[in-house]
């Protein structure tokens, strides 16, 4: 099993037919720096551990339609990429998103998001590319101002 791998820093399996869930023993990669499993397929609830890997620079999820998770407290990491478009993520926003102070692109169109936008997405300074389009947001859009790549 690639989770044996204990020194693996990146894992691309990007448009196989993997039909299956992603393992929670994916957590335990402590040198993972690239997970990119887009159009795979896959199924069931993703494992929230795997997103408090401190070494994770990007996390692509997208176009796994049947893939369904939610969203941990985010530590501060060096996570840059979040793609989780066009699955089945749901819930509601954690505040703590704005800890990912080094995040460039987050993607989570195309999902099934619910409640308001945190204000902590204003600490995202890094921001070049944001998504947010198709989900059940309410309320106010918070301030941008401080993310001068937008």
């Amino acid at each position: 099993s690639l989770a044996n791998l204990e020194n693996l820093s990146v894992i691309v399996l990007d448009g196989n037919n993997l039909s299956s869930t992603v393992p929670e023993t994916f957590a335990y990669l402590k040198f993972l720096t690239i997970l990119s499993l887009s159009s795979c397929q896959l199924t069931g609830t993703f494992p929230q551990n795997i997103f408090k890997i401190v070494t994770l620079s990007v996390v692509d999820l997208s176009l796994n339609n049947n893939l369904q998770g939610f969203f941990p407290d985010f530590p501060q990491g060096s996570l840059q990429t979040l793609r989780v478009s066009n699955t089945s993520f749901s819930g509601a926003f954690p505040n703590s998103i704005g800890n990912m102070r080094n995040l460039t692109e987050l993607d989570f169109s195309y999902c099934r998001f619910t409640g308001t936008l945190p204000n902590s997405l204003s600490n995202l300074t890094e921001l070049s590319y944001l998504d947010l389009s198709y989900n059940n947001f309410t309320g106010r859009i918070p301030s941008f101002d401080m993310a001068k790549k937008l």
